[in-house]
């Protein structure tokens, strides 16, 4: 059984159950979720050359296809942009313990905690709609984003670069991924996540 949801002021294709069901239920996989198109409050499409949000969004999702899983891009953004988003089997809900006390994060939290287990199955059809306002796009929601999404990329990434042992033989981490993940920190912002030691460790293993 699998868990799909909507958000309240979000909207989905008319085709996204069959979509989800096919891609990721039917294959054996324990969550996913699609690519994503953003509206405005009169469900307008949203032009990326006109929001930040929405370009980075678009440059992110086009950057996932040439990485090594979808779980190397989820680890420097929330390419799945939504909690709505997400089509995630009941089992896999449950063993996470659903949704953590994050306001504006908690979907990449999510997402994070469920990359160590699985790798999560990417639709490419934009099947789902998020809705952006000024209530969701205000300064200082925004700022609290920004505060959040340090930390739970924090733990992700302290995660994989002590992890000793993977539940997920895919999952971003320094075992499974000895080269890609250290590259994938030591060439990006995620550095800047890393204490001192550890990171020192990264340098010199990489050497």
């Amino acid at each position: 059984m699998f868990i799909g949801l909507l958000n309240s002021d979000d909207r989905m294709h008319e085709d996204r159950l069959r979509q989800m069901v096919a891609n990721i239920a039917g294959t054996g996989a324990q969550w996913g979720f699609s690519s994503t198109e953003c509206v405005d409050s009169d469900g307008n499409y949203i032009d990326p050359l006109h929001n930040r949000y929405v370009y980075d969004l678009r440059c992110a999702v086009g950057d996932a296809v040439a990485a090594p899983t979808i779980g190397f891009a989820l680890m420097t953004q929330n390419i799945a942009a939504s909690s709505g988003n997400l089509f995630v089997s009941r089992e896999l809900f449950r063993a996470l313990g659903g949704f953590r006390g994050y306001k504006h994060v908690h979907a990449w939290d999510f997402c994070l905690r469920a990359l160590q287990r699985a790798e999560p199955v990417f639709v490419r059809e934009a099947v789902y709609y998020k809705r952006l306002h000024r209530g969701n796009q205000a300064s200082a929601m925004l700022a609290a984003l920004h505060a959040g999404a340090a930390e739970v990329c924090r733990r992700y990434v302290h995660w994989g670069c002590t992890a000793e042992q993977s539940v997920s033989p895919v999952a971003p981490c320094v075992t499974n991924w000895p080269v890609e993940f250290r590259k994938a920190i030591l060439e990006t912002s995620l550095a800047d996540l890393v204490d001192v030691p550890t990171l020192r460790l990264l340098t010199l293993e990489r050497s």
